[in-house]
């Protein structure tokens, strides 16, 4: 029904609502160096106790925050790392590789966080990000191949780097795995 001034009865309130809900939204206060790293602490606790969807949802809000950049390297580092476990535990390898990614490109990167990434390549089925990660694992940790086999990891790994390797990467690759034996 239309009243007399022309408006729709009972559509003007739901519309004012939703402008005021908006409004509300875009002016909520952004964390605080210190609320962001609380909630990321409490993602890691989150995953101590096995509560991975709950992690799953305050990192995702973390990594997301127009803060997240501002925090210290080593800070952000573990916070992608964290996020990419969580990632493949959720059964999702491409954004576990995405954050795997991100965490190896840092100079804070880990053994830890390239072994991840090889799980997580053979959980997307990523044959050419496989072969950049052998490769970086090859240079930075060669000692580190032969461990990766007791998981099943390497054959599979070593598959994809047959099919989207060149030459050097397998060169590479296999030199640094049959020097340490």
């Amino acid at each position: 029904m239309v009243s007399e001034n022309g408006a729709a009865r009972g559509s003007v309130c739901p519309w004012l609502a939703a402008v005021l809900a908006l409004s509300a939204c875009a002016t909520a206060p952004h964390p605080t160096a210190g609320q962001l790293e609380r909630q990321i602490d409490k993602a890691s606790a989150l995953v101590a106790d096995d509560r991975f969807e709950a992690a799953d949802v305050e990192l995702k809000n973390a990594l997301v925050s127009d803060v997240f950049p501002t925090l210290p390297a080593a800070r952000r580092h573990d916070a992608l790392q964290l996020a990419g476990f969580v990632a493949l535990r959720a059964g999702d390898p491409q954004r576990a590789l995405e954050r795997l990614r991100s965490a190896c490109a840092m100079d804070e990167t880990t053994r830890y966080d390239w072994r991840l990434r090889v799980f997580a390549d053979n959980a997307a089925e990523d044959s050419a990000d496989t072969v950049v990660t052998l490769t970086g694992i090859a240079m930075r940790w060669p000692q580190m191949l032969p461990d990766l086999e007791p998981d099943r990891v390497l054959g599979y790994a070593m598959l994809g780097l047959e099919s989207a390797g060149s030459d050097a990467d397998r060169y590479t690759v296999l030199s640094a795995l049959f020097a340490n034996r």
